[in-house]
């Protein structure tokens, strides 16, 4: 891990560096000057060790190699609930805005190693007009929805 550290402690060193410039430059164009430099200097700060050709990009390899399925598993379906939370509160806002009654709202998602893929909104509702439900759900959130009653699940 020490390319990792000294890269941050470099990236971190600019930025301090660059605070106290921007801090101690004076207003106007001076003071533009300043903060372009500072910028630049900020951006070879960031790329200089990958340019460089020193980089040791073997360490970056070894966090996100084979041997953390475990953790991007568990990192996905932590983002799945999180989102399927989000979409779920979205989607009874979107409701309740639009005077719609409904029972509840059911996000239907696929997980694998590392992705995320929300298939359908399923609203469970005793609403007559379902074509109306659907064409709001599906208009705020571009995913494909479905209206069911309770009796039909």
């Amino acid at each position: 891990m020490s390319f990792i550290r000294l890269w941050i402690q470099g990236i971190a060193s600019a930025a301090v560096a660059g605070c106290i410039a921007v801090m101690l430059s004076p207003e106007g164009k001076l003071g533009k000057g300043v903060k372009t430099a500072v910028s630049l200097f900020m951006i070879c700060a960031f790329f200089l060790p990958a340019v460089k050709g020193n980089a040791d990009f073997s360490e970056f390899e070894k966090i996100y190699s084979s041997g953390n399925e475990e953790y991007a598993e568990s990192y996905t379906e932590s983002a799945a609930k999180e989102l399927e939370r989000e979409l779920k509160t979205t989607c009874s806002n979107i409701l309740n805005e639009n005077g719609i009654n409904y029972k509840d709202v059911v996000i239907y998602i696929e997980t694998d190693e590392s992705t995320v893929d929300v298939k359908s909104i399923e609203v469970i509702s005793d609403c007559p007009d379902k074509q109306k439900i659907i064409t709001i759900i599906e208009n705020e959130t571009g995913i494909p929805a479905a209206v069911k009653t309770e009796n039909s699940r």
